[in-house]
């Protein structure tokens, strides 16, 4: 198959959901998932020509977001809610759907389901500014990865 253009996407469109029964989170500006990675240990030995590594466990790492601050909101309300309590909630982040895959998604997204403890909500106010709030959600356990359809 030759090269015809790219089949990048934006994350516009993507929703991040709390909760069981998943309640989106409105108004997310931005989301950032770091460190998913895994651990690794040095298993050099007397007869390793060069230092050697293998993977030991992964670590699911932290997702953050900004959103812009909206009280009556029930996903914010949720996550905050989550987060006064210091309790691991269930989280959902789906993807837009990627339309110009071959073949494309047409019903649905990528999604990633996870169990996260809120550790992050900062407040930043200005009088000609929205009202954003930062947040920090740290990965507990594995991470559910569904493709979109």
């Amino acid at each position: 198959m030759s090269y015809s253009k790219t089949q990048a996407q934006t994350g516009s469109g993507s929703t991040l959901a709390i909760g069981a029964t998943p309640t989106v989170i409105d108004e997310v500006r931005n989301i950032k998932w770091t460190g998913y990675q895994f651990k690794t240990d040095d298993a050099t030995n007397m007869n390793s020509t060069a230092e050697e590594f293998i993977t030991t466990i992964l670590s699911p790492g932290e997702l953050s977001f900004d959103m812009n601050r909206v009280n009556v909101d029930a996903g914010q309300s949720a996550y905050m809610t989550a987060f006064l309590a210091g309790t691991v909630s269930s989280f959902t982040l789906t993807l837009p759907k990627a339309l110009l895959t071959s073949p494309p998604q047409t019903v649905s997204g990528d999604k990633f389901v996870f169990n996260g403890l809120p550790i992050q909500a900062d407040l930043s106010l200005e009088p000609t500014k929205t009202d954003v709030v930062s947040c920090k959600i740290k990965i507990s356990g594995a991470v559910t990865f569904t493709a979109g359809s």
